[in-house]
């Protein structure tokens, strides 16, 4: 089960990602840094009017604009794929805990005899090892013990790799 979480996992939060990883923030950064650049003459055209006054002689406006614009749309794009990239994360996480009980449940059930039960209750009393409310229940309680470290130990992972770089 963990093998099949995290090979969901993989593409979107490795650190070669160019979706969600340290890539896709790089090409952000990058995006907004040129941005600024572009822009800041701009923003300071106010007070000094050159450079406005340049692009409005020479008819650039569109031209900077359409530039200004496509430069803006890249950026949206990447922080959207981030975006849908951790969201998938967090869903594989918050899914994680119910699949591994439908895993363990059914081959649970699974391992019995198919003539013995009819969809997951038996057909016959006093079966030795038949799925009851009290070990469904012990079950649950362990599982949900189980979940909060399981849940932080991505994070934990992640420390104890930033500690040893």
């Amino acid at each position: 089960m963990v093998f099949y979480i995290e090979g969901l996992q993989f593409p979107a939060t490795h650190e070669g990602s160019t979706i969600a990883g340290a890539k896709g923030a790089a090409t952000v950064m990058k995006i907004i840094t040129f941005l600024s650049s572009l822009l800041s003459p701009l923003y300071t055209g106010i007070v000094c009017p050159s450079f406005t006054q340049i692009l409005k002689l020479y008819a650039w406006e569109e031209a900077f604009e359409r530039l200004v614009t496509k430069l803006r749309n890249s950026e949206l794009r990447q922080l959207l794929f981030g975006s849908i990239s951790w969201a998938i994360v967090e869903a594989n996480w918050t899914l994680a805990p119910f699949v591994v009980l439908l895993a363990t449940f059914s081959s649970y059930i699974a391992r019995l005899r198919p003539e013995v039960y009819i969809n997951g209750t038996s057909t016959i009393d006093n079966i030795e090892g038949l799925l009851t409310p009290e070990k469904i229940f012990v079950s649950l309680s362990l599982f949900n013990l189980l979940r909060v470290p399981l849940t932080n130990l991505p994070y934990i992972i992640s420390l104890v790799i930033m500690v040893c770089h």
